[in-house]
């Protein structure tokens, strides 16, 4: 265990030994930079830690299990497989701070030359300030707070969409900064994907191709009573976060570009945008793409968007003294 940056501690049991030292000067100087951009906010930077691991999912639920006691993260769903987390956690003085836990068997080789490797960790330190923001905006206790009503509930999802494009623009910016190509150009964050072979746009266009047909089945268990409603609700509404968050991600690499009007087109072109997006999608892409709406305010509109669609996926919420009471109906068509 290292300590480096005043009160971040760096943990890299994941690196191999070798290269343990490298890998934590590298990370304490994007920790710099990351702390940095924050300064210039007038915020403070309120890092915990980064651990590197080759146990990742049991390293995040172990925090989790700290925080809560109930701890059931996953990795690897339908959709996604994430590859780092950056979550709320309590320094040794109990005061709230935020970790960051990077899956080292996802990123490769250790080294800021790979691009896997910076874009992930810059990701997920670039988290940190943004969930300051929601901090500052909400105050720890509804912060902290589960997502025990309808309001946090879309809240969470609506912050969560924002954040990703959000996040994912910064990044684009400091990789523009901080890597070359060999012409000596700056790289953008979707040619660093590309050039991984990693296809943004592929994947949200597959994950929606077989939406429809995924919500028909699991809708249709529960009204056969094959299915409880816990088990409907962990299974669509974690698979429809994982489906919005590739937009949001394929949108902050094309929105802007030459490509974006074909991308919007094949996306509307698919059943999944037909009977359950409808003209939601246009208002999510809308706050994604307005930097002027106050934030709470894009939230708001986005939850609004989010609820309509879970509302045509046949899923509508209450808040019930016992917490988020679901009620389950055919899926539009």
């Amino acid at each position: 265990m290292s300590n480096t940056g005043g009160e971040h501690t760096i943990e890299v049991p994941g690196v191999p030994v070798k290269l343990q030292s490298l890998a934590k000067r590298d990370i304490g100087m994007l920790v710099k930079a990351v702390a940095g951009a924050a300064k210039a906010q007038g915020l403070p930077f309120l890092l915990d830690r980064v651990r590197v691991t080759d146990c990742f999912e049991d390293d995040v639920n172990r925090l989790v299990d700290e925080r809560s006691g109930h701890a059931a993260y996953v990795a690897a769903r339908r959709n996604a497989h994430a590859i780092g987390k950056t979550l709320w956690t309590r320094s040794q003085q109990g005061e709230l701070s935020f970790a960051v836990i990077i899956d080292a068997k996802q990123i490769g080789s250790w080294g800021l030359d790979n691009p896997r490797c910076l874009t992930t960790v810059l990701h997920e330190m670039i988290h940190v300030l943004y969930e300051e923001r929601h901090l500052h905006r909400l105050g720890e206790e509804e912060y902290v707070a589960d997502p025990d009503t309808r309001e946090r509930l879309l809240d969470a999802c609506a912050t969560l969409l924002l954040d990703e494009f959000d996040v994912d623009r910064r990044v684009d910016a400091l990789v523009g900064v901080l890597a070359k190509k060999e012409d000596g150009q700056p790289w953008s964050l979707a040619e660093m994907d590309e050039a991984q072979g990693v296809d943004w746009v592929q994947g949200l266009l597959d994950g929606l191709q077989e939406m429809p047909g995924f919500i028909e089945e699991k809708v249709s268990r529960f009204r056969t009573r094959q299915m409880g409603i816990d088990d409907l609700s962990i299974a669509v509404i974690p698979y429809l976060k994982d489906l919005l968050k590739l937009l949001s991600h394929t949108a902050s690499r094309y929105m802007g570009t030459e490509r974006w009007p074909n991308i919007v087109e094949q996306i509307k072109r698919t059943d999944a945008a037909h009977r359950f997006f409808k003209g939601h999608i246009d208002t999510i892409l809308m706050q994604l793409d307005d930097p002027e709406l106050p934030f709470q305010e894009s939230v708001q509109i986005t939850a609004h968007a989010v609820e309509g669609i879970f509302r045509n996926c046949g899923l509508s919420f209450q808040t019930v003294p016992e917490g988020v009471y679901i009620s389950v109906n055919a899926p539009s068509w």
